[in-house]
Order: C-alpha cells, then sequence, then structure tokens
C-alpha cells in the first residue's frame, strides 16, 4: 500500500512539473514584470492618479503560439521568466480597451509598465441623448396640441 501511495506522488510530481516550473524560470531565464494600470483624475481638478487593475489577463505569445496565460494580482502586477528572445504580450481587462505590447530582444531582466484606456459608453451616450431628444419632443408637441385645444373650446364658447 505504501509502495502505491509512493509511486502515485511521484508520477504526480512528474506529470505536474512543467506546469509548476513554467513561470518559476530557470537561472539562465530573465524576470520580466509587468505592471497593469489606468488613469483616473484625482480629487484635485488636473491631477491624475495610476491604479492598479487587479484580475488583467496577460497573455504572452511567442510567434503565434501562446506560450504563458496569467493574471495580474491586486497590484496590477504579473512576474514571469522568459528565456531570451521576442515575444508579445497581450493585455486585455473587462472595462478598458485591449492593448499588445512587443518584447524584443529579452536578453535581461526587464520591468513592462502598461496603462490601459478605459472603454469609453459613447453608445450610452448616445442612447441618452437619444431618449432626451424624444421626450423633449413629445413634450413640445403635447404643449402645441393643448394650446390648439384651448383656442378651440375659446372660438366654440363664442
Amino acid at each position: 500500500m505504501k509502495k502505491i501511495i509512493l509511486l502515485t506522488i511521484l508520477l504526480g510530481m512528474l506529470l505536474l512539473s512543467p506546469v509548476v516550473s513554467a513561470g518559476l524560470g530557470d537561472e539562465d531565464d530573465n524576470r520580466v514584470i509587468i505592471s497593469v494600470k489606468y488613469q483616473k483624475e484625482g480629487p484635485f481638478g488636473g491631477s491624475t492618479i495610476e491604479s492598479p487593475i487587479e484580475g488583467a489577463r496577460v497573455e504572452i505569445k511567442e510567434g503565434i503560439e501562446t506560450i504563458i496565460v496569467g493574471v495580474t494580482d491586486q497590484y496590477g502586477i504579473y512576474e514571469l521568466y522568459l528565456e531570451d528572445g521576442d515575444y508579445t504580450i497581450g493585455i486585455t481587462a473587462e472595462g478598458f480597451e485591449p492593448y499588445t505590447y512587443e518584447l524584443n530582444d529579452v536578453g535581461q531582466d526587464v520591468s513592462v509598465p502598461i496603462i490601459l484606456v478605459m472603454i469609453t459608453p459613447f453608445l450610452l451616450y448616445v442612447c441618452i441623448f437619444l431618449v432626451a431628444a424624444v421626450i423633449a419632443i413629445v413634450l413640445i408637441l403635447k404643449y402645441k396640441d393643448s394650446k390648439r385645444k384651448k383656442g378651440k373650446k375659446k372660438e366654440k364658447k363664442k
């Protein structure tokens, strides 16, 4: 029984080792720190504050092959280790425009600061404007109609 448990543990370690070691890196690999933030207005007009984006999806590609996928932590940081080479970093987060960054000639440790842009709810603004315009038109037509009806009532009394 002990042999079966020990064999199962060893087999599990062998099967899981590529997954566990994927982001740890060897001593020859380069440390890459990706920092994902967005800018918002500060409490005092004219100033901007950078805030981290937690849970942003980070996708690392080598050529067309996706080799690593992860998410940023509560500080907007995703850290990994890459061998020397060229990579494409894709960042996506809900409510923000997707971002692509070309990381060329990785031959040393590198920090990649990324600022995402919030998606402007343009369609929402258009819808609000159209609803407000329709309401204004309806109110104007009702007002004109009530004036016309009052005018007809006065003519009938005469």
